[in-house]
C-alpha cells in the first residue's frame, strides 16, 4: 500500500471513535463486536470508522476463525511516530485507560472461552 500524506494521517485521527479504536487495538487485536462493546457504540459506526483507519492503512484485518480481528498495521517511520505520538498523548487519558483495559479483558475473555471450549484430546 502505497504511504498516504501526513495531513491525511491526521485527518484520520482526529475523528474521536477513530483515535479509540486506535487506542484499543494498540495492545490488541479485536474484532469489531469487542470494539463495539468496549467504546459502547453501534457496530455500524465501528466498522466505518476502521474502514476509513484501513484506507489510510494504519489498521489491518486478519482471521482468526471464526473473527476477523484488526491490529495496527506496519507503518513507514514518519507516520509510525505520528501515530505513536498520537497514543502518548491520550494514554493518561482516563477513558483510554478504560478503553485499554477493557481491550485486553475481552481479549483474554475471548481466549479462555475458545480454549474452555475445544475439546481435550487424551490419546
Amino acid at each position: 500500500m502505497k504511504p498516504r500524506p501526513v495531513a491525511d494521517l491526521l485527518t484520520t485521527l482526529n475523528e474521536p471513535i477513530r483515535l479509540r479504536i486506535l487506542n484499543s487495538i494498540s495492545c490488541v487485536p479485536l474484532a469489531v463486536a469487542d470494539l463495539a462493546a468496549i467504546l459502547a457504540t453501534p457496530e455500524t459506526v465501528v466498522v466505518e470508522a476502521i474502514k476509513a483507519l484501513r484506507d489510510i492503512g494504519i489498521v489491518r484485518a486478519f482471521t482468526v476463525v471464526p473473527y476477523v480481528l484488526y491490529a495496527v498495521a506496519p507503518l513507514t517511520e514518519h507516520h509510525e511516530r505520528l501515530v505513536r505520538a498520537a497514543l502518548d498523548r491520550v494514554y493518561n487519558d482516563p477513558v483510554a485507560q478504560h478503553d485499554r483495559t477493557a481491550a485486553r479483558q475481552r481479549s483474554r475473555a475471548r481466549m479462555d472461552t475458545r480454549t474452555r471450549s475445544a475439546p481435550m484430546n487424551a490419546t
